[in-house]
């Protein structure tokens, strides 16, 4: 499911998950991440990694009680082009 239409509320847990995330797989300032993670064109990479964040838990596919790890490895598959 493609999030298209921006809302502008990303839950405070999202928000915290995505800084580790950004940090940890060092996501430079920019634009280009959003068609690998299929959400709005127009989104900086942060904001992105922000928005698929919360689409991940809205989804059911990641709760914010488990580690940030396995969101890792998700967000890295995603990224990589084979």
């Amino acid at each position: 499911m493609k999030m298209t239409q921006w809302t502008g509320w990303i839950d405070p847990q999202a928000d915290r998950v995505a800084k580790k995330l950004i940090i940890s797989h060092q996501i430079q300032p920019g634009y280009g991440m959003s068609l690998f993670l299929d959400v709005d064109r127009s989104f900086s990479n942060y904001l992105a990694v922000r928005a698929w964040v919360q689409r991940m838990h809205d989804d059911g596919i990641y709760d914010f009680s488990e580690p940030t790890e396995e969101l890792g490895l998700l967000l890295t598959a995603c990224l990589t082009v084979s």
